[in-house]
């Protein structure tokens, strides 16, 4: 379907449901009683799909389905998303369906690969997921404003009230003292890579950031493979590792964002925030992230450094760092004598 759609810029839509209360109703009602209304379902969703000629329905597996449309506009596949969650909510023992929608007909970016495109429709199934929507959630088109406060209001608490994080007492971090901050610990630091954790380190620190990754990749690739990350005090107490820290390896077709800073740019962004790229605003949502901080480096040969800084809600905003975080990890690579 991709393949067709990168050569005749055909129309492709991708529909991921998630069925609600299954867990529930095994416990309660025993197995049986969920595997009537999986059963259900999927004739639901079959019957449904039927009505845009060319659908495919399909069960990803446990509660999980999905439908992919073709030849059909972006708007067909919203109006099928949200005529499966009318009927859901009417299936005896069911608690409705979260769906997410994510169409080459929106504007979500450049959708290269059949991942990408799942990667944004599972994102927005997210979403629906976490804000409880009875109503499908569209990758692209914005989030609901209810939607979007029900997810930052459900980010779990990191902070007790005795141990919350804060740039010394103060509400901005200033861009003149995190460079003076940074540079005194690339003092003795004798290889690239670790003077680039040590930015990342110390950048999150002054931010009171939860987390940070750094990644690389290499010239002639599309990887982008974690090489190091770090978590707050809190959530290293608490035994906890954000879920924005458990992928090893990117592919950067899947993520423009990262792509275009890994080769020397930088961005930011916030929970919720309309222009976010969706599998960006994926990230933080699973990773229970407020913002990211985000920038990268190229080496001589040609090589890409990615430093992600993840903060919380108590962390000091991020808005117009990210000059500065690329300015950090270039004297990083280059050497602090270069400064």
């Amino acid at each position: 379907a991709i393949a067709g759609h990168r050569r005749h810029g055909g129309v492709v839509s991708l529909i991921v449901c998630d069925v609600n209360g299954l867990k529930q109703l095994n416990d309660e009602q025993g197995h049986e009683a969920g595997d009537r209304l999986l059963m259900d379902f999927a004739r639901l969703l079959a019957e449904a799909s039927a009505e845009l000629p060319g659908s495919l329905a399909a069960r990803l597996g446990g509660d999980e389905f999905c439908v992919l449309v073709e030849e059909h506009d972006a708007d067909d596949a919203v109006r099928l998303a949200e005529e499966v969650c009318r009927r859901a909510l009417a299936l005896p023992g069911g608690q409705g369906v979260a769906c997410g929608v994510a169409s080459t007909g929106d504007p979500v970016g450049p959708v290269t690969t059949a991942q990408r495109l799942f990667r944004l429709a599972d994102a927005a199934q997210y979403r629906a997921k976490r804000a409880g929507a009875t109503m499908p959630v569209v990758a692209g088109r914005g989030a609901a404003p209810d939607v979007t406060v029900r997810l930052v209001e459900e980010e779990p608490s990191r902070y007790r009230s005795g141990d919350r994080r804060r740039f010394r007492g103060a509400a901005h971090v200033d861009p003149g003292q995190l460079l003076m901050s940074v540079l005194r610990e690339l003092e003795g630091a004798e290889d690239p890579g670790t003077r680039l954790e040590r930015v990342a380190q110390v950048t999150a620190r002054s931010l009171g950031a939860q987390a940070w990754r750094l990644s690389y990749v290499p010239s002639d690739g599309q990887l982008l493979h974690l090489v190091g990350y770090g978590t707050s005090t809190a959530a290293a107490d608490a035994g906890h590792l954000p879920a924005s820290l458990e992928q090893r390896a990117a592919n950067l077709d899947d993520y423009p964002a990262r792509a275009a800073a890994v080769r020397g740019g930088s961005y930011t962004a916030e929970l919720g925030a309309a222009d976010n790229d969706p599998t960006e605003e994926a990230v933080l949502v699973r990773g229970g992230h407020h913002g990211v901080l985000a920038a990268g480096v190229t080496e001589p040969d040609g090589g890409g450094w990615l430093v992600e800084v993840f903060t919380g809600q108590e962390s000091a905003p991020v808005h117009g760092l990210g000059p500065v975080l690329h300015a950090l990890l270039a004297v990083a690579v280059a050497g602090p004598d270069h400064a």
